[in-house]
């Protein structure tokens, strides 16, 4: 059973190439991880993050997604959620949508972090 794996995305601004971390845990046989393998034979689902500071960060990151959902509705984009996370030093918003938004998704809105959700 594999729990979760997290890839962190780059920006096109940033020359660093992709890097991947991966967790990943199963009972008793190993798996065949994100870093081995970029693709995929069946699209997953993908979180993006980003982080808001200071004591308005609740509100801003709720304003955030208001504008995530008139970019999500421009470019055709179906079937994602969102939510925040309110934490004691930020504020975070997170998006999950298909995989195949990934790239549409990360070049225009530039998440801080982004992670695969694995099915079992």
């Amino acid at each position: 059973m594999v729990c979760a794996s997290t890839a962190v995305l780059t920006t096109p601004a940033c020359n660093e190439p992709m890097k991947l971390a991966t967790v990943a845990a199963k009972k008793k046989s190993s798996v065949s991880t994100f870093a081995q393998s970029s693709r995929f034979s069946a699209m997953g689902l993908i979180r993006l993050h980003w982080d808001f500071f200071g004591p308005d960060s609740v509100t801003t990151a709720e304003h955030f997604l208001h504008h995530v959902d008139e970019f999500c509705k421009r470019e055709n984009i179906s079937g994602h959620r969102h939510w925040v996370v309110p934490q004691t030093v930020r504020t975070t918003a997170i998006v999950e949508c298909d995989e195949q938004y990934l790239k549409p998704l990360r070049d225009a809105l530039r998440p801080v972090r982004g992670e695969r959700v694995l099915a079992e």
